[in-house]
């Protein structure tokens, strides 16, 4: 026997083993993975969004506004809006957007009357038509449907008295479109003023079309006539205004002479989130107002879109002066009753919205997620003297294979027995 069987019985053993390991793993079953939390029904973590919306104008509110947003970044309930950038549009001055070129639409008018007063028809026509064009980018109402008939009716009188018949009957046509019940003053006006201007308004002119090219609410005269694009019959041929408006485009229109069927095309020029967010905003404040709950309603639920929020705190001011607040949801019940500030904490306003920190968990049994132990069942091959019968055999195979290697091969058994006699 050669030198290497040792080697080899050993390496034997070795696979024996690791042959029994192995079925020992492919019978125990399998080993569950630990649980996620979230599945277990832990509690959720997420955090509701809360702005905080003043529509006080009152400079002694941004100190609450940054008191209640301090104590909200604390909350874990609750957090501040994702989308920032928007914190000087939701407190301070309420913007209106119209308010500006309606204010200089009436200097414009002052100007042409004050003008034509002086005889200066020219000076006049230019003043009334440079009012006409800021107009067209504020969105129609009653006052400003008056003010375009005003700067209508001075574009008009200052034709007249540059020789312009044609412009001025134009003018003043559209001048009644916008006021039916305008009359010019006999007293005022010269006899031939009056005659030109009643020409205008009992002529009855032929009707067209207007197909506007344009998407948004189509107003023609200050009149709301449905959404665009589309197609509008029956208007008289002449002077006309048409402006778009919407809550998300920018307010734009044109002044136009309708002959026959035309189209309109107007620029669509969307409006950013920082105008749509103070539109809303102004809505919110008017509608509060005028304790108009639809429109509070509706107001609140476009600011709440365009900020991301589903919860938010209200600041207003009352007519006698003194501040309010009241929380609002999207849930029911929605705005909550307002309350009188008198330095409330920012913990007792904003508890109207929920708890501001989560409960401590407590748990009772075992631990949460821990995994329970396993029990196997013990297989023949594991029982304890299986194990120690196979590990005998094998040490023995290999101390027989040992020894059978220490004897001297050169030993035969003619040389140490003899044959009985």
């Amino acid at each position: 026997m050669t030198s290497g069987l040792p080697t080899r019985v050993a390496i034997c053993a070795v696979l024996v083993t690791a042959q029994l390991a192995s079925m020992a793993r492919a019978d125990a079953p399998a080993v569950p993975a630990t649980p996620d939390p979230s599945q277990e029904g832990a509690p959720s973590l997420e955090r509701r969004q809360v702005a905080v919306i003043d529509l006080s104008e009152d400079d002694k509110v941004r100190a609450l506004s940054n008191a209640l947003y301090s104590t909200i970044n604390n909350s874990d309930t609750l957090k501040i809006p994702d989308l920032r950038g928007f914190d000087a549009e939701l407190t301070g001055f309420l913007y209106d957007e119209d308010a500006d070129p309606i204010k200089n639409a009436k200097g414009y008018r002052d100007q042409a009357q004050a003008v034509l007063d002086e005889t200066k028809a020219g000076d006049a026509e230019g003043f009334a038509r440079d009012g006409k064009k800021l107009l067209l980018k504020v969105k129609p109402t009653a006052e400003v449907q008056a003010l375009y008939a005003d700067l209508s009716l001075l574009e008009g009188l200052a034709e007249l008295d540059q020789g312009k018949p044609a412009e001025a009957q134009r003018a003043l046509g559209l001048t009644h479109r916008l006021d039916p019940t305008r009359q010019l003053d006999p007293a005022r006006y010269p006899p031939d003023t009056v005659a030109a201007f009643k020409r205008a308004v009992t002529t009855k002119p032929q009707l067209a079309s207007l197909d506007v090219q344009s998407e948004g609410q189509v107003w023609i005269d200050c009149v709301e006539r449905g959404a665009g694009p589309g197609t509008f019959e029956g208007l008289e041929v002449g002077d006309h205004v048409v402006t778009m408006t919407g809550p998300e485009r920018l307010t734009n229109g044109a002044a136009i002479t309708l002959k026959t069927s035309t189209v309109l095309p107007i620029d669509t020029s969307r409006a950013d989130a920082k105008v749509q967010i103070q539109r809303a905003r102004l809505a919110l404040s008017r509608a509060q107002t005028r304790r108009d709950d639809p429109a509070r309603a509706s107001a609140m639920n476009k600011l709440a879109e365009l900020l991301g929020v589903g919860d938010a705190v209200m600041i207003s001011k009352r007519a006698d002066g003194q501040l309010q607040w009241e929380t609002w949801r999207n849930r029911a019940p929605g705005f909550s009753a307002p309350k009188i500030y008198t330095n409330q904490k920012p913990e007792e306003i904003l508890e109207g919205l929920g708890p501001l920190h989560r409960p401590r968990q407590t748990f009772t049994g075992p631990p949460p997620f821990v995994r329970p132990p396993i029990v196997v069942e013990e297989k023949f091959y594991e029982k304890g003297w299986v194990q120690l019968s196979a590990f005998g055999a094998i040490a023995a195979v290999i101390l027989g294979g040992y020894l059978i290697s220490r004897i001297d091969p050169q030993l035969t058994v003619s040389q140490d027995v003899k044959p009985a006699m």
